[in-house]
Parts: structure tokens; sequence; C-alpha cells
């Protein structure tokens, strides 16, 4: 475990993402888009910001988490599932365990905000402190494996969470483009912030757009 994309990850077809589009339907909300006459005179574009701080837990992870949790077995999910995370994803991870009436574990550095320490408790997770580095939380989530047989999803290493970000841009296409004869055809390229990185793998699935990172991680 550590903080790159696993080369050898095998990345979700475009049957897996539509399945994850109607997996995670009665879990998330269907997010608005919104555009900004002043900021298209700016840049000299058309511009549509899909607006996931609007999601479930405040963030787009919402949506992968509840895609991987109910991609689970019933036989594997009642072990529980154990992740790691300094915030949203741990509290997505918790959100979608709950939907699923079953036991999460989140390992949090222990100088996570505590803001986001209390989100996480407050959505039914356990926590469990870890160093600010990845090989203490390898080690603690590895741990946790070991105590409770619970089933380690990862907050980008994983397919079933990769899947679930072309669920929101399923959802931009059908809210932003409905007078589009074909599916992204208005856009020429995609924004993510990179604390989103995740989404970067999927931005351009598919449609040919260009994708660009920008901004500060989370």
């Amino acid at each position: 475990m550590n903080d790159r994309l696993d080369p050898t990850l095998a990345l979700p077809d475009l049957a897996a993402i539509r399945a994850a589009h109607e997996r995670i339907r009665p879990h998330v909300h269907r997010t608005p888009v919104f555009t900004c006459a002043a900021v298209d005179a700016e840049v000299g574009a058309r511009l549509w910001f899909k607006a996931e701080s609007l999601q479930k837990i405040g963030a787009f992870k919402a949506r992968g988490a509840s895609n991987a949790v109910f991609s689970l077995s019933d036989d594997v999910a009642r072990r529980g599932i154990v992740t790691h995370s300094s915030g949203n994803h741990g509290a997505a991870i918790a959100y979608a365990a709950g939907r699923r009436g079953i036991p999460a574990w989140v390992v949090m550095p222990e100088n996570s905000p505590k803001v986001k320490q209390e989100n996480v408790r407050r959505l039914g997770a356990t926590i469990r402190y870890s160093a600010p580095d990845a090989a203490s939380r390898a080690a603690i989530c590895a741990e946790v494996e070991r105590e409770t047989g619970a089933t380690l999803i990862h907050p980008f290493d994983n397919a079933d969470v990769i899947a679930k970000m072309e669920a929101a841009f399923r959802q931009r296409d059908v809210a932003a483009a409905a007078a589009a004869r074909e599916r992204y055809a208005i856009l020429e390229r995609s924004l993510a912030k990179l604390g989103a990185a995740g989404a970067k793998v999927v931005l351009g699935a598919d449609t040919g757009v260009e994708d660009h990172l920008f901004g500060l991680a989370e």
C-alpha cells in the first residue's frame, strides 16, 4: 500500500462503469451542474461546474465508497471493511458501511483535522490511529484486517472506487449537455483539483476529452 496507483491494477471497463452508475444510484445525490456568465467572460470559454460539494458527506468520494461497499458479497461484507484516510474517503466509507449495516474501521493519521475525525465517528466508523506516513497506515490497516477479518478498500488503488468516478460524469453529461447529440461533444477539456487525482483515470475515458489536474492536494 502506498500513495501511487498500482500500475498492475486492472482498470474498470465501460460495462463496469455503467454497473457502478446503477449500483450507487440509491445511495448518492444527483448533484447539480452550474454555470457562471462572469467566469465564462473572464476565461473566454463556457465552463460547467459539477457541484460535488453538495454530495453525500460533502464530497464526491461518497460515490467510490458506495460502489466498493455494495460490490462486496454478503459473506465478505458482514466481516466489515477497513480503509485509511485523513478525511473524506474515511467519512465516505463510514457512510456507505452504515447504509449497508456493516462495521467499518478507518485508519487516520494522528494529526488528522479534528473536524474530520469527528465526522468519521459521527457516521459510525471506528478510528484507529497511525503515524502520518504510508508505511504506518499500511501496517495498521493490515493489523485491523488480521484482527477482524475486514476487507481493505483502498482510497484510490481499487477498481470499484475508480469506477464510480464515471458515474459523476455520466450525470454531468445528462444535466449539462442535454442539447448535445453526442456524449461530451460540447467539452474540449476537463479539470480536476489535484486532491481528486483519481478522477484523472476516467475524466477522458470514452470521451476524447483532454484532462488536467490543478490546485493543491487535500
